[in-house]
């Protein structure tokens, strides 16, 4: 089963009539194209620019990534996937999160970036880590379904088993608390629950790291923190809050 480039098509291959490794519709590498399921193949350059393409149906993208994630749990499918590629989807699965406003698609890529995390070596997570924090700065914070899935994501990664030392890889943690706390601001209780979170993990790791030297990474913004927190109390109806 190959995803071609223009997002319509899904061309289904016998193995039994071609053999493996075999070469996409488009063309692409033959190392690239790698079995799943029933003597189907994922062509992870037509997954790729699936994923990149905006035009690309909704019902694509979430079988696509049904399909990869399914995959898996396959050893043909994951083990030449983390030996030889295992970054090759780190960038387009970050960019479809920031970029797709579809929830049951945010979660699905989630859910496959904490898969591939989980099982990869730890370089993946970290690159993880450091894409998605760089999305988060990298633009003006504002209610916005893609900045609420980052976050989200951000907290998932860094509350996973490999994020003892995650936080490390946050080219600039200053500049991204700075963004955090804005996003305390806004008026969505969503947005500051993942805000909270992320923050509070931020603290822990750095806390507990084998480098910290006592000091707390929040204590520059606390009087702003604790402004903030004060008026969501205020302004709250909620009791759980």
């Amino acid at each position: 089963m190959y995803w071609c480039s223009d997002s319509r098509n899904v061309d289904v291959v016998d193995a039994d009539d071609e053999g493996f490794p075999v070469s996409c519709s488009q063309g692409h590498r033959s190392s690239l194209n790698l079995q799943t399921h029933d003597g189907a193949s994922i062509c992870l350059v037509c997954f790729s620019n699936l994923l990149s393409n905006p035009l690309s149906p909704t019902v694509h993208v979430s079988y696509a990534l049904s399909q990869i994630s399914r995959s898996l749990s396959l050893p043909h499918f994951l083990q030449p996937l983390l030996t030889f590629h295992p970054h090759f989807l780190l960038s387009p699965l970050v960019a479809a999160l920031s970029s797709f406003h579809d929830e049951p698609i945010a979660a699905q890529l989630t859910h496959l970036i904490l898969a591939l995390s989980a099982s990869a070596d730890p370089s993946v997570s970290c690159e993880f880590v450091s894409r998605v924090s760089d999305r988060i700065t990298s633009s003006a914070f504002g209610w916005s379904s893609p900045q609420l899935h980052l976050l989200h994501c951000l907290g998932a990664l860094l509350n996973g088993e490999k994020g003892d030392d995650l936080h490390k890889q946050i080219k600039d943690i200053g500049n991204l608390i700075s963004v955090l706390v804005t996003g305390l601001q806004l008026p969505s209780e969503e947005i500051r629950g993942e805000v909270l979170f992320v923050l509070y993990k931020l603290s822990v790791l750095e806390s507990t790291s084998a480098e910290a030297d006592g000091s707390d990474m929040l204590i520059p913004f606390c009087p702003q923190i604790l402004y903030l927190l004060v008026d969501v109390l205020m302004k709250t109806q909620n009791d759980d809050v």
